[in-house]
């Protein structure tokens, strides 16, 4: 009896040895396998290289335009601002001209 149950628990101490060193081979798989992806990903992912001076010129021209759309901004809110000025005047002036002759 004492030695059968030596027996069983060698079969489970194997098995359990068995068990542990699939799943840790299965880890060390996935992570490799993993870490080719990762390679793939970078080669996939690596950006053109860039024309400096190209850049340059598009941003400066970038900046041009950004700067004109403001001046246009600005002008057209100058202009509200201005006819808005003219109709205070005006308001203005009828009610001056208005307890002049009253």
């Amino acid at each position: 009896m004492f030695f059968g149950g030596e027996l069983s628990l060698k079969k489970i101490l194997f098995t359990f040895l068995f068990v542990v060193s699939s799943v840790v081979n299965a880890e060390v798989n996935t992570s490799v396998d993993v870490s080719g992806k990762n390679d793939s990903r970078k080669e996939e992912n690596k950006l053109p290289d860039v024309d400096l001076e190209k850049y340059k010129d598009e941003l400066l021209s970038y900046q041009e335009l950004q700067r004109k759309n403001m001046m246009l901004k600005l002008q057209s809110e100058n202009q509200k601002l201005e006819s808005e000025i003219k109709k205070v005047d005006h308001l203005s002036h009828m009610i001056q001209m208005k307890t002049r002759y009253t």
